[in-house]
């Protein structure tokens, strides 16, 4: 019985919601997508998606593309990503990231998500 107390304890170690969990999953690895060069990832886990054409779809990545460079320019691109809160009301939710730059500066931004079909999605 102690093991399965342990077990349950462990995990929500870190206070947050299955929910929370989900949400700060779903906008870091967004991030990770954009960091990686995998714009049209990105553009996939808009939540209208599928009311884009493949054209739309296509010249929403060379724009997000596009935007990437230039960060990379100006401040070195970014390095990693930490979720640091979230604010989740019903279907919608912001969750706060913290985005590290190579040149050592940081920026929170808030990300905005929304449910759809259960999933969470860029909104």
């Amino acid at each position: 019985m102690l093991l399965v107390a342990m077990a349950f304890a462990g995990c929500h170690r870190d206070g947050l919601t299955h929910e929370q969990r989900a949400v700060r999953h779903t906008a870091t690895e967004a991030i990770e997508a954009i960091m990686e060069g995998r714009y049209a990832d990105f553009v996939e886990d808009i939540a209208y998606v599928d009311e884009m054409n493949d054209s739309y779809r296509a010249e929403f990545a060379d724009v997000l593309a596009d935007y990437i460079a230039s960060l990379n320019h100006r401040n070195g691109g970014i390095t990693s990503v930490t979720a640091v809160a979230d604010s989740i009301v019903s279907d919608e939710a912001q969750v706060f990231l913290l985005l590290q730059f190579a040149d050592s500066t940081s920026e929170e931004i808030a990300f905005p998500l929304v449910r759809r079909d259960e999933k969470w999605r860029i909104k």
